[in-house]
C-alpha cells in the first residue's frame, strides 16, 4: 500500500485541504494521480447513486474537496474509491479562523543565527 499526502489550495485564500489517500494501485503515484483517481470516484458515484446525486445538487452542482470533507465520505462512495485502488481517503481542512495561521512559508529558515556562534577559521 502506498501512502499519498498532498495540499490543496483555494484560490487567493490561505484555506487548505490535506488529503490522505492509502492506495493499492500502482497508478496512483503522486498527488495527479491520486486526485484524477478521486474525481474518477466521485464522478461514478454521482451517476449511479441517490447518495452522490443529492451531495452534488447541494453542493450547487459545483462540487469540491471541501464539499467532500464537509459531506464526510459515506460507504456508497467507497465502493467507488475502492474500485479505484484508493482504500482509504482523509481530508482534512484545517481551521484558521478566518485568518492565515501561520506566517511562515515552506522557505522560512529554521535556524535563527543570531544564536549560533562564529565560526572561527
Amino acid at each position: 500500500m502506498r501512502r499519498i499526502m498532498f495540499v490543496l489550495f483555494r484560490d487567493g485564500e490561505s484555506t487548505c485541504a490535506i488529503v490522505t489517500v492509502d492506495s493499492v494501485s500502482p497508478a496512483i503515484h503522486n498527488a495527479d494521480s491520486a486526485f484524477d483517481a478521486i474525481r474518477r470516484a466521485v464522478t461514478g458515484w454521482v451517476a449511479d447513486t441517490s447518495d452522490g446525486r443529492s451531495v452534488w445538487i447541494d453542493s450547487c452542482e459545483d462540487m469540491n474537496i471541501g464539499d467532500l470533507a464537509s459531506a464526510g465520505i459515506p460507504a456508497s462512495l467507497r465502493k467507488y474509491l475502492r474500485a479505484e485502488g484508493i482504500r482509504n481517503l482523509e481530508i482534512d481542512i484545517p481551521d484558521t479562523g478566518g485568518v492565515d495561521a501561520c506566517n511562515y512559508t515552506l522557505d522560512s529558515h529554521l535556524v535563527d543565527e543570531s544564536r549560533i556562534p562564529a565560526r572561527s577559521e
